[in-house]
């Protein structure tokens, strides 16, 4: 029996020693995450609210997109389900569907006097006599073929049934549209189109259901800026391209047009909760603008490349302006300002490096403005851009500097019109090739322990598989284990951290051993991350990772994922060496590079917000909120925003409304009522930078909830008031 007791206690104690230790890593882990509230909520600042057209043509749209054609033959149900009200009485509106000449609409005074009408196959019906009325309502069309049924509602009301209730073909190839219908299923200013009938009202919500298979599940409360998150999940891409499945559920793309100009609605925010930041912005960041025929908006625009030479940022993608100013797709800051490199390049520049004190660029660019061609890769000698003898066949996605030389990795199967399948070295002064090359385009190159590393999505070099990743012997490349296999089978980032070469990207095997899109290397054997980075609803196949950097002391990794290590992270993450921590809320769109600069960790790629704050495509970040940094001997600027909450609320009749603006510039400080209608414009123009109070009197107006808004650069924020009297 004793032996029985002693035992007994061993075990008690074994436990309690498990638990403790447990528990101690939990603790150690926890404390090592910035925010550790980050994993519970979700990763936006934006919490309730809705998207106002103004009539004038604003609108969100959609490709071309089978499912939404709503096909009679291939659909045994659908269900469209929206809370829409309309601003102007009696005003003739196409408010959303996918119509020309057959398809279906949604609209308000179109066909019958005051009404809200569902046409499909130019065959149109009542849902709801609405007259003047411009409140808030939930609309409903459902149908069933085996029943023959369609059924409106309104509020959850049935306002009519409509039995043998048939309809023949809807297929058109023109978008899907919010604001107006029948554009083009193409992007850019030629789809804008000239029909009348802009819808002049708000959305709050939208749902459309074919065959019990949710095709949109959008809640516009949900935004950033201009562009719409899918209310599945806090966290799936606003921008998933149209016709393609992410695990199991199709979204749309809605709201392309991010500029304020006149193709976009505006977001109006209900209840807007941000905290510091660490996020803060280089200037007004990038943009494509375009002015064709007095058509004035803004293009999809995206940065790719980063690096650092001479002292400054350099920063490229596709954009012709940087900071308001023309500069075509490859740009430099300075700390302050965005400078360009010449005249630019004249298409997508890709990666950029530094080498042999010159500024190297490659991409999709053939040519340099005011030099002549350059085919995909080109260096600046601070003067004028120069030509690498012949160029490359094709694109080129990475550069590196190894042992003297330039490696240069992409698509190519050229250089200087010799064969060199997807990679070769630059010399200074001629090309080379190096080995067989690879059967299928490089995305990353690296050295190790003072080894060549070369990455992307091939299986091949010459007649040797290699599988995603291959050492340089001096001769051939030769494989590193197994490589990879599942996903997308390709490895767009090689990184050393911690004395280890780390490979991301998107695959789910590397050297036979389980891995979630990650991977570290120690020279000897490959350690598979599991379960690394994942997907909304689609474990380690619908993620991927697209760049890594060290920062702190702490590994930075960006990409396409919605957890990463088991923790919920929006797209950018941070590894401790103990933990995977979310950084702030994550961000909008796609993430596609990162460095070093002044200190501060850089982000870029193709989005317009992060932590719910605006950005134009890149952004800086510092961990500690907000860094005090020289502008000039005699001034600092704090990289700070803040919009405080107005004192008193409830007010009647006034109040004050406390600002703190992060530079000298120009500032905006306006509110608005319930229904987005601009009410008083208290600031307009330029202010120093510091601590601002400006007094509202709501005297004039009605009692109700107001919103103020201060917009300075690119930075916007939105709070609530309540007048009452």
């Amino acid at each position: 029996m004793k032996k029985f007791k002693y035992l007994k206690k061993i075990i008690e104690i074994l436990i309690l020693l498990g638990f403790f230790i447990f528990n101690l890593q939990f603790l150690l882990a926890q404390q090592s995450c910035e925010i550790l509230s980050n994993n519970f909520v979700p990763p936006t600042a934006f919490t309730s609210g809705y998207m106002q057209f103004d009539g004038k043509g604003d609108f969100l749209r959609s490709q071309n997109y089978e499912p939404l054609n709503l096909n009679y033959n291939q659909t045994d149900s659908f269900t469209i389900v929206t809370r829409i009200k309309v601003n102007v009485a009696y005003q003739p509106m196409r408010i959303l569907g996918k119509i020309s000449g057959a398809g279906w609409l949604l609209s308000y005074h179109m066909f019958n006097w005051g009404v809200v009408s569902f046409t499909i196959s130019n065959t149109t019906i009542s849902v709801y006599t609405l007259n003047a009325d411009t409140n808030w309502h939930t609309y409903k069309v459902s149908f069933s073929k085996a029943s023959s049924v369609l059924v409106t509602e309104v509020d959850e009301t049935v306002t009519n049934t409509y039995t043998n209730f048939t309809y023949s073909t809807t297929n058109n190839n023109v978008s899907f549209s919010i604001g107006n219908t029948g554009f083009p299923a193409t992007y850019g200013w030629g789809s804008y189109s000239n029909y009348g009938y802009w819808f002049n009202g708000g959305i709050d919500f939208l749902k459309i259901v074919r065959n019990n298979i949710p095709l949109v599940k959008y809640d516009f409360g949900e935004g950033a800026g201009q562009f719409v998150r899918d209310s599945a999940s806090y966290f799936i891409s606003d921008r998933v391209y149209p016709g393609t499945l992410n695990c199991g559920e199709l979204h749309m793309m809605l709201g392309y047009m991010p500029a304020s100009d006149t193709c976009d609605p505006v977001w109006i925010s209900g209840d807007l909760v941000h905290n510091q930041s660490g996020f803060f912005s280089l200037g007004s960041g990038l943009s494509y603008y375009c002015d064709v025929q007095n058509f004035v908006t803004y293009l999809e625009s995206y940065s790719s490349g980063l690096t650092v030479w001479n002292g400054k940022l350099v920063n490229s993608g596709l954009f012709n302006r940087a900071g308001g100013n023309i500069i075509k797709n490859i740009a430099m800051w300075d700390g302050s300002n965005w400078l360009s490199v010449g005249n630019g390049l004249n298409s997508e520049v890709m990666c950029t490096a530094s080498y042999n004190g010159e500024l190297y660029a490659g991409g999709l660019f053939d040519s340099a403005y005011g030099f002549g061609e350059t085919r995909h890769i080109a260096r600046w000698d601070g003067q004028q851009w120069r030509k690498l003898a012949n160029g490359t066949g094709d694109l080129v996605n990475v550069m590196y500097e190894y042992n003297g030389d330039l490696i240069v990795g992409g698509f190519f199967m050229s250089v200087d019109e010799m064969y060199a399948p997807k990679i070769a070295k630059w010399k200074g002064s001629e090309w080379s090739r190096m080995g067989a090359g690879f059967s299928g385009p490089v995305y990353s190159i690296c050295s190790y322990k003072g080894e060549l590393y070369a990455a992307g999505n091939f299986v091949y070099s010459g007649a040797t598989i290699v599988n995603g990743i291959a050492k340089w012997d001096g001769e051939e490349w030769v494989p590193v284990g197994d490589g990879i296999n599942g996903n997308n089978s390709t490895i767009f980032s090689l990184y050393v951290f911690q004395n280890e070469l780390w490979a991301a990207g998107s695959f789910t095997i590397m050297n036979g051993k389980v891995a979630g899109n990650l991977s570290k290397y120690n020279g000897k054997r490959w350690e598979g991350v599991f379960p690394g980075a994942e997907g909304l609803n689609c474990p380690g196949n619908g993620a991927y990772i697209t760049r890594m950097q060290e920062y702190n002391n702490s590994l930075y990794v960006i990409g396409m994922f919605t957890k990463i290590g088991g923790t919920d992270a929006n797209k950018i993450a941070r590894y401790t060496g103990a933990a995977w921590c979310p950084v702030e809320y994550g961000t909008d769109l796609r993430p596609k590079n990162l460095t070093v600069y002044n200190n501060d960790l850089i982000i870029n790629g193709d989005f317009y917000s992060i932590s719910g704050l605006g950005f134009g495509n890149i952004a800086g970040y510092n961990p500690e909120g907000y860094v005090t940094k020289p502008v000039s001997k005699k001034k600092s600027i704090i990289e700070k925003f803040s919009l405080k909450q107005n004192y008193p609320n409830p007010f009647n009749p006034a109040t004050e409304i406390k600002f703190e603006s992060f530079s000298d510039g120009n500032v905006n400080l306006a509110v608005y009522n319930s229904s987005g209608q601009l009410v008083a414009e208290l600031v307009n123009g330029y202010m120093e930078s510091g601590i601002h109070i400006v007094t509202f009197n709501g005297s004039n107006l009605a009692s109700g909830i107001y919103f103020y808004k201060l917009t300075s650069v690119s930075i916007t924020d939105v709070k609530k008031m309540v007048l009452i009297k």
